[in-house]
């Protein structure tokens, strides 16, 4: 229905207004156990059928029931609606906010904490774009007993170009927040009897770690996870150790030695 429809129904009778200062209080709550007038509950009912009559001012009031908790705000053209909680008025929608143009939108290609971020011109992801996975592009060696990070130089994913495959081999997160980390190893030719280790460190520090021993010669594997809490700036690496009597080989391959980092809240 148009606004001058409305308008001309109101003047003709046929849509009732309650009067801001004519709200009634809400009728006692009902209490379980003891007996119910249900007369009083009648003039409560009969409100909420009608239509309140808009406002033209910011409410400041206090609510004296339940309908009178909302306003219905119209001035100078402009439509807003109010909530009261807690006996403070919230503005809940305002016809003059103004929507962000395609233009607009292409800068928020990292909104941080907001969780809002542009993608294309037609598209709106509502969620983290952090998260990233890179693997092993060849075979590693790694030296005995000594913790060595794993050189991710593939990247699978990179949302937010938080991953640096060239040079650190590093997750540095852009926003503080939670991540879910996950390592996965595959080590060739591994004698009886070894044991491997996985580390995820952090600011290069361990944080958390996964060790197994070999229960005969042949291929063996690790897998660590972990939420972790990174603060801006601070970063996720992944390590290895190995007590063989000499160097292990670290397999290369998407599927075989990889981390995935993705951003949780």
């Amino acid at each position: 229905m148009e606004l001058e429809e409305y308008n001309k129904k109101i003047e003709a009778g046929e849509v009732k207004i309650i009067e801001e200062e004519k709200i009634e209080k809400d009728p006692e709550p009902f209490i379980p156990g003891q007996p119910v007038e249900i007369e009083q509950y009648v003039p409560f009912l009969e409100k909420l059928k009608r239509v309140l009559r808009h406002i033209t001012v910011v409410p400041t009031d206090t609510p004296q029931g339940f309908l009178s908790q909302f306003r219905f705000y119209l001035s100078g053209g402009v439509y807003r609606v109010y909530i009261n909680i807690n006996n403070v008025w919230n503005k809940v929608f305002d016809s003059a906010w103004a929507f962000l143009t395609a233009t607009q939108l292409t800068d928020l290609t990292d909104a941080g904490d907001s969780a809002l971020h542009y993608h294309s011109a037609d598209r709106i992801a509502i969620g983290f774009t952090s998260r990233a996975r890179a693997s092993l592009g060849s075979n590693q060696t790694v030296t005995t007993a000594t913790e060595t990070k794993v050189e991710l130089d593939t990247e699978q994913y990179d949302g937010d170009e938080e991953f640096d495959k060239d040079t650190d081999y590093r997750f540095t997160a852009v926003s503080a927040g939670y991540y879910f980390v996950s390592g996965v190893l595959f080590w060739t030719t591994v004698a009886d009897g070894v044991v491997t280790r996985v580390m995820i460190y952090r600011n290069g520090t361990q944080y958390c770690m996964h060790a197994q021993r070999t229960g005969g010669a042949g291929f063996t594997s690790n897998f660590v996870s972990d939420v972790v809490y990174l603060a801006a700036g601070q970063y996720i690496e992944l390590y290895v150790i190995q007590n063989a009597v000499g160097n292990l080989i670290l397999e290369a391959g998407a599927s075989k030695t990889c981390l995935a980092i993705h951003r949780l809240s």
